[in-house]
């Protein structure tokens, strides 16, 4: 499949284009060619180098060598081998896209919720789960209040459970649950009581 004009113009005006750092650049160019149906992701990054490459690039890998006897479900894969890439390079601090390769061998456009990439929380969207969950909401609630905060949002279940899990992880840095109540009551506004049976927790008593 050849590009489309409108995508042949973003082609060009993006290669006159100049960045002052790599995080702007990649955000640019997911946001403009999302635009034109076509969803980016990073093949490959270097200290002064990315490659970015359309999200249905590449094969689908069979890992475990499963037959149709041998898988349980049927598999299906949105990858067809598209060659599109974008090469980018930061030249004295600069960064710019030095070369665009190839077309898409496939329609542009369609529904993004079927893009895996675009299932991945953005940092406010983070940041609001992380609050939430804080508060006690369960994922059912957060997720309903994240499509409804954030129109653009493609998140699923999977991807809230996970942020919650991460931000669990985060906060006990290694320790138990109980040493991280401890630890919580003792430097807050609470008055707390921790019974000590040799070097283990055997009761806590505290109240706000």
């Amino acid at each position: 499949m050849r590009l489309t004009t409108s995508l042949c113009k973003l082609c060009a005006t993006q290669q006159e284009m100049e960045f002052t750092t790599r995080k702007e650049l990649i955000e640019d160019l997911r946001n403009s060619y999302e635009q034109e149906g076509v969803v980016l992701t990073i093949k490959t990054s270097k200290e002064k180098r990315v490659l970015l490459k359309c999200d249905r690039g590449g094969e689908y890998v069979n890992v475990l060598n499963l037959t149709n006897e041998t898988c349980q479900r049927e598999t299906h894969t949105r990858r067809t081998s598209c060659d599109f890439e974008i090469v980018c390079s930061s030249v004295k601090g600069v960064w710019a896209v030095c070369k665009i390769s190839s077309n898409h061998n496939h329609e542009l456009g369609g529904n993004f919720a079927g893009h895996a990439v675009k299932h991945r929380l953005s940092e406010l969207e983070k940041a609001k789960v992380r609050t939430l969950g804080g508060q006690g909401l369960a994922p059912k609630d957060i997720i309903c209040i994240v499509r409804k905060e954030f129109a653009n949002s493609h998140s699923t279940a999977k991807e809230i459970y996970n942020e919650l899990e991460t931000a669990r992880v985060e906060e006990l840095r290694g320790r138990g649950p109980i040493e991280t109540l401890v630890e919580l009551i003792s430097c807050s506004d609470y008055f707390s009581k921790v019974r000590l049976v040799g070097d283990a927790v055997n009761c806590v008593f505290f109240m706000h």
